[in-house]
C-alpha cells in the first residue's frame, strides 16, 4: 500500500465535523456547556450517528421524540456531516 492511500486513511479516522444542536423544552438541560443562544456546537467524530450524539450529551434516547436534521424529519440512525443543524424535540404532553 503507497504511503499516501495510508495517510490518508489514518488522516481520516482523526476527522472532526460541527454540529449546530438545538435542544426543545426538557431536553435544553442537556446542553454540553451554558450558553444564552438556543443552539450549542458540538464537535464529534466524522460519521457519527445522531444516537452517538444523543449518548455523548447523557440524554436518554428514549427521550427524543422527534429529530430534524437540515429542515428533515430522520430517524436516529442518520448519519450526521460537518455543518449539519440539528434539532431535537421531546415528547410533548398537552391538554
Amino acid at each position: 500500500m503507497s504511503s499516501s492511500i495510508v495517510d490518508r486513511k489514518l488522516h481520516k479516522s482523526h476527522m472532526t465535523i460541527t454540529i449546530s444542536v438545538k435542544l426543545f423544552a426538557s431536553l435544553a438541560v442537556y446542553k454540553p456547556y451554558a450558553t444564552d443562544k438556543p443552539t450549542c456546537d458540538i464537535v464529534m467524530q466524522e460519521d457519527a450517528t445522531i444516537e452517538q450524539l444523543v449518548l455523548q450529551l447523557g440524554m436518554p434516547v428514549d427521550k427524543v421524540r422527534t429529530i430534524s436534521l437540515n429542515e428533515k424529519i430522520v430517524k436516529s440512525d442518520a448519519v450526521l456531516t460537518n455543518g449539519d443543524v440539528l434539532i431535537l424535540f421531546p415528547a410533548i404532553a398537552g391538554g
